[in-house]
């Protein structure tokens, strides 16, 4: 948790690259900075690195639906589009659709 909240409160990419990285490798079940260490990679554009990062995010995580969505459009860049139809079902699944 101390890793996260110093990852949040970082000034840098670099720096939160860093703390959220050792946040996600402390414990794998805290999906929080799974969630922001896709964003940070999904900022850069780079989506090979996003897609890993939100598909590590639990489905009890708040995040989740946010993850899979961002997931999906990660996969659908990058050509994978049976990936990218998976991740939108979720999403379209949890919202009755």
């Amino acid at each position: 948790m101390e890793s996260y909240v110093r990852g949040l409160q970082a000034d840098s990419g670099e720096q939160k690259m860093r703390y959220f990285t050792r946040a996600a490798r402390l414990d794998e079940n805290f999906s929080q900075p799974n969630f922001q260490l896709g964003l940070l990679y999904w900022s850069k554009k780079e989506q090979r690195g996003a897609a890993e990062w939100f598909a590590r995010v639990k489905p009890a995580s708040p995040q989740f639906h946010h993850a899979s969505f961002l997931l999906g459009l990660c996969r659908y860049y990058l050509a994978d589009h049976a990936g990218a139809e998976a991740a939108f079902r979720l999403v379209a699944e949890a919202s009755g659709r």
